[in-house]
């Protein structure tokens, strides 16, 4: 199999690197042992106890550690997104003194390691998608939503782990 030939037809248009994605966002200047942790809550909703504790969690460790806590919307799932629910988030979290030091705040991104909404980082991962493909290490899969539930539905009944 010709991978190459298969990431290109699959991403024309990609024309980046890993190389050029570790340029473009290079390792941080941080102490050794420091922890850059993030919180990636998607916006449907109220937060609840989960993220409370996740973003105490995750400050904690990495202000303590010298580190970077950053906050990166998960929005891949639009069809479930709640008007307003960032600023909520936002809000809610500055209320538990949960501090951010880069990513999606009131007044737009904060940090050189953006996009922080999810489905504003495609073009980056499209990088490393096409890179594995020419590596044989991906694949796509042309099954349609009704193959993969037949196949789901099989695997339960069998009450083997499901799996592709």
């Amino acid at each position: 199999m010709d991978y190459k030939y298969l990431a290109d037809m699959l991403f024309p248009d990609v024309k980046e690197t890993p190389a050029d994605m570790e340029e473009k966002y290079p390792p941080r200047n941080l102490p050794e042992g420091a922890i850059v942790s993030r919180m990636a809550p998607s916006p449907t909703g109220f937060v609840h106890l989960g993220n409370l504790v996740q973003g105490l969690t995750s400050e904690r460790l990495s202000h303590q550690s010298g580190g970077v806590l950053f906050l990166r919307v998960e929005d891949t799932d639009a069809k479930r997104e709640v008007k307003g629910a960032v600023e909520t988030l936002i809000e809610t979290l500055k209320h538990y003194n949960i501090k951010f030091d880069e990513g999606v705040t009131e007044g737009g991104y904060k940090g050189a390691y953006g996009p922080y909404h999810q489905r504003k980082r495609k073009d980056i991962y499209h990088v490393y998608a096409k890179h594995l493909v020419e590596g044989g290490l991906a694949y796509p899969c042309f099954c349609t939503e009704e193959e993969l539930s037949q196949i789901r539905e099989e695997q339960e009944r069998l009450k083997v782990n499901f799996g592709y």
